[in-house]
Formats: C-alpha cells, sequence, structure tokens
C-alpha cells in the first residue's frame, strides 16, 4: 500500500525537544486563553444564573466521557505504536493501524453518546437538585437534559480530534494539533455572542427560550466538529489518514488492552470534577466561576509540566529501560525543577494579582460585587493548587516511565476521594461560598495526589534530594523576583478603571511579560536537556 507523502520528508530530522515544546506551550496560550474567553463569554451574556450553570455544566460533560474512554493515555499508546510501525524494518503499517483504531474509538464513542442521552435524566438530576425553587428546578432539569442530547455526539468528535492530535505528534507536527482547541473555542464564542445579542439580559431557567437553548447546543457541537475536522485535515496533511475500518492485528488489539486500561485509571478523576461542578451548580453563577478559576489554574500546569515533559519523559524512560538510577534521578530532578520554576512564581502572581484579575474578567452581566468577591478568593487559592498540580504531573509520568502504574493509581485515587469530600462537605456552607471551598477541595486532591506521587518516587531517587539545593536556590530567587513585580502590576490595576481598556492592557503586557520570560527559560532549558547537560 502507498501513502501520500503528505508528511515530512523521508529523512528529515524531526524537530528537538526544545522546538517541540515551545511550539506546544505557545497554541497552549492561544488555546487556553481562548479557553478562559469561552467561559467569559457565557457568563457576561447570560450572568450569574442557574442557566448559566445549567450551559457550563452539560457542556463539560463530553470532555469527561471522553476522558473516562480514552483521554488520559491516547497519545500515550497512539505515539509509540505508530513511531513503531514507521520505523524501517519493522513490517509494521501506521495506516492500517489507525484505520482499525480510528473504527474502534468512533464505535466505542458512538456507544457512549447513546448512553449520555440514556441517561441525560440521572445527570441532569445531579446538576440541578440544588436550585431551591421546585418550579425552576423542574424547568433546569428538563433544559438540561435537553442540552445533554445536543452534546452528547461531541463524545465522539473529541475521540476523531485527539485521535488526529496525537497521529499529528507521531510525526513532529504539532502547530496545528495544538492550535485547533483554540478554533473551537472561538466558535462556541462566537455562537454566545450572536444569541446573546437576540436575547434580553438576565433570562434564566424560568425564562430563556427554548429555541435559544436548542441553538447553543447545537451551536456548540457544531463547534466540536470543527474543530475535528482540523485534527483529521492535519493528520491527512502528515501522512496519516483517520478512516474507521475494522481491523484484528494483533497491534490494534494491544493498544485496545491499553486503552481499556485506563478507563479505571480515568473513571474516578472525571467523577470527581463531575461532582465538584454538581456542587458549583447549587449557587447562582457558581459554575461559571469555579471553572473560569480552575481555567486559571490550568496554564501554569500546560506551560510547565505537560511541556516539560515533552523533553523530558522520554529520557526517564531510556534511564528506566537501561537501568541508569543516577540517570533517572537528574532527569527527574531536572523535570520538577523546570516545573516549579513556572509554578511558584505564577503562584505568587496569581495570589497577589487575584482581586484586579477578578475585577478585570468579571465583565458583563458577571460584573457585581459578589461574583468579584467570589472570583478574587477562587484564583488566590487555585494559584495555590497549581504548585501541586504541576508536581503531581511530573511525578505522574515519572512513575509511567518506571511502569509503576499502581503508585499512579493509588495517587490519583486518594487525591479524587479527599477532593470529592471536601466538595461534599461544602454543601453544608452557605451557597456563596461554596466556589471558594470547591477550590480548597481541588489544593486537598492535587496536594494529596502529589504527597503520594512522590513518596512513591522517593526511593528511586535515594540517596539523591528530590530537588538539589541549586535548583531550590534557584526556584526560591524567581518566586522572590516576582513578588515586587505582581506588587507593581497591581498598582498599575489600582491606577486604572477595574471594566475600562486601560486594566485590558496592563492584564495583557503583564501575560505578555511572563510568556516572553517563560519562553526563554524554557527554550535554554530544554535545549540543555537536548544535549545532555543537567542544567539544574
Amino acid at each position: 500500500m502507498t501513502h501520500a507523502a503528505a508528511g515530512p520528508e523521508a529523512g528529515a530530522a524531526p524537530p528537538g525537544p526544545a522546538r517541540g515544546s515551545i511550539t506546544v506551550a505557545g497554541w497552549t496560550v492561544v488555546s487556553r486563553g481562548t479557553g478562559l474567553l469561552r467561559i467569559l463569554a457565557v457568563g457576561a451574556v447570560f450572568g450569574p444564573t442557574f442557566f448559566t450553570n445549567v450551559f457550563q455544566s452539560t457542556n463539560q460533560v463530553p470532555n469527561l466521557i471522553y476522558e473516562v474512554m480514552a483521554g488520559p493515555v491516547l497519545a500515550l499508546v497512539v505515539v509509540p505504536a505508530v513511531v513503531r510501525a514507521r520505523a524501517p524494518g519493522s513490517g509494521g503499517d501506521h495506516q492500517r493501524l489507525l484505520e482499525g483504531l480510528t473504527g474502534l474509538l468512533l464505535a466505542a464513542a458512538g456507544l457512549l453518546a447513546v448512553v449520555v442521552v440514556v441517561a441525560s435524566p440521572l445527570a441532569a438530576w445531579a446538576l440541578t437538585a440544588g436550585i431551591g425553587d421546585s418550579a425552576e428546578r423542574t424547568r433546569a432539569f428538563w433544559l438540561a437534559v435537553l442540552l445533554l442530547c445536543c452534546v452528547a455526539p461531541q463524545v465522539p468528535l473529541y475521540a476523531l480530534a485527539y485521535l488526529g492530535a496525537a497521529a499529528q505528534q507521531a510525526r513532529h507536527r504539532f502547530a496545528l494539533a495544538a492550535a485547533a482547541p483554540a478554533v473551537e473555542n472561538v466558535g462556541l464564542i462566537a455562537v454566545v455572542l450572536l444569541l446573546g445579542r437576540a436575547t434580553a439580559p438576565g433570562v434564566d431557567v424560568g425564562t430563556v427560550p427554548l429555541s435559544l437553548v436548542l441553538l447553543l447546543g447545537i451551536g456548540s457541537t457544531a463547534a466540536v466538529a470543527v474543530h475535528a475536522g482540523l485534527q483529521v485535515v492535519g493528520a491527512a496533511r502528515a501522512g496519516t489518514r483517520l478512516r474507521p475500518r475494522r481491523r484484528r492485528d494483533p497491534e490494534l488489539q494491544v493498544v485496545a488492552r491499553r486503552l481499556r486500561g485506563s478507563v479505571r485509571v480515568a473513571a474516578l478523576p472525571a467523577l470527581g470534577v463531575f461532582v465538584l461542578l454538581a456542587v458549583a451548580a447549587t449557587s447562582p453563577g457558581g459554575v461559571t466561576v469555579f471553572w473560569l478559576a480552575y481555567s486559571i489554574g490550568a496554564v501554569p500546569t500546560a506551560l510547565g509540566a505537560r511541556a516539560v515533559t515533552t523533553a523530558v519523559l522520554p529520557e526517564l524512560s531510556r534511564a528506566v529501560d537501561r537501568d541508569e538510577h543516577d540517570a533517572f534521578a537528574v532527569g527527574w530532578r531536572r523535570a520538577l525543577g523546570y516545573t516549579t520554576f513556572v509554578s511558584a512564581p505564577a503562584a505568587v502572581v496569581l495570589v497577589v494579582l487575584a482581586g484586579p484579575i477578578a475585577g478585570v474578567l468579571a465583565t458583563g452581566e458577571l460584573r457585581t460585587p459578589l461574583v468579584v468577591e467570589q472570583l478574587a478568593l477562587c484564583t488566590a487559592v487555585i494559584g495555590v493548587s497549581q504548585i501541586f498540580g504541576g508536581a503531581y504531573e511530573i511525578g505522574r509520568q515519572a512513575l509511567f516511565a518506571r511502569l509503576d502504574v499502581r503508585g499512579a493509581r493509588r495517587a490519583t485515587d486518594w487525591g479524587t476521594l479527599l477532593g470529592i469530600a471536601v466538595g461534599l462537605a461544602a454543601l453544608l456552607a452557605a451557597p456563596a461560598d461554596r466556589p471558594a471551598l470547591l477550590c480548597l477541595a481541588v489544593v486537598a486532591r492535587d496536594a494529596t495526589a502529589t504527597a503520594v506521587v512522590f513518596a512513591r518516587l522517593r526511593g528511586a531517587l535515594r540517596p539523591r534530594a528530590l530537588l538539589p539545593r541549586r535548583t531550590l536556590t534557584a526556584v526560591l530567587v524567581a518566586t522572590a523576583v516576582a513578588v515586587p513585580v505582581a506588587l507593581l502590576a497591581r498598582e498599575g490595576f489600582v491606577a486604572v478603571d477595574p471594566g475600562g481598556l486601560g486594566a485590558y492592557a496592563v492584564l495583557a503586557a503583564a501575560g505578555l511579560v511572563v510568556v516572553a520570560a517563560f519562553a526563554g527559560v524554557l527554550r535554554g532549558g530544554l535545549a540543555l536537556v537536548g544535549r545532555g547537560r543537567p542544567g539544574w
């Protein structure tokens, strides 16, 4: 079988780890930024209402379902399998493998989409049970059922999108794979803004027209379809066509077994997030406030831990394969050092600037004193949480490199169970206080998971410390430098109107400085990794 030469030229050297990580990190900034704008657009148009809660929470269900099915390990399984099939002398056929995997995933995702529709009343009940007024609760329930039926097709669309992204990553094509989610976000923002222009302000579950709800559900699914289409085109340009076929290849069976094994690993964390969303939905606008803060905290983790693992994880895997204890310890300490170098100063920035950030982001119908206060507190708490989130991400990848799947699973399970317990305890507090308590649940989850991961890795690193003194000093210096910078930025916010263009300009300038500094550190540091130098 011949394939179109759409990918890199034969024999061409793939991009180095530093270049690939910078590409991923750059487009991650765009994707995460538009993701924040997506949440803001819904909140700004529809306000801190129960209807906003219903739309924001139901729109997350397809992603959570996909995460259970294949999300955490799809790239980790597909990329190595495709690389092996393409290797000279392997006798493999990467096109045949991906055709079989596409057929398998789409069949499973289609079945799960049907499950979403069938189980929509149960999910809708969980997301609306906290509404006090019985008439509003009943209508919110049926609106949630309608939205869940509209977004159910997103499950197979996400499967197709992320399979296309994994196929591109196997060919060292990172740009479109990382940029396509931003197109989805922009599409949904456009749908919300257009519908908002035709809707009277202040609509809630009791007054929102059914036609508007239907158009929102269909529009959000159409945005995901565009995302999936871009990933399919990107995979084709990289030399891989995602055509579903029914195959029984041994390699495909191995991949399928690994994906089935990931379901248990991902099911509990997905359930944990759903529980937190359900608790947030008991407070008017609570889902918007909580999910916005949660998404803000995910940015440093995506830029630090996930970008760094692109370069460092192969090094850790090689060290384990060769039984090189010292090399594994050096690689782990380097990865944790880079990640902490990003997350610790980011925590300072988010804690110090929590108030100004909330004042800028709470726009449109969200600009109320209560929402600003809630968002400021949530942002500060999540700023602390992302330190643990980044360390856990690096530690989990190190456990995977050591094939310690049980340790990674135990860390995830313990952290998630504690997070669920704290999240449910938030129901005992006043509704206005629940978003901040849910953010504390995220801190408890990530800190517990990090502690378990570090305990599992401690034996593999002895007699070395988790972080060398030189690295710890560098992190402390960077954190100390971030304090006056953040305080200066806060003074800049004080001098301008929180809702005016000046505040957005200050926020944009601060963001550009942070991104430029991060890119410089990451580029130089990962270049050292690529040359095999310790760096830290």
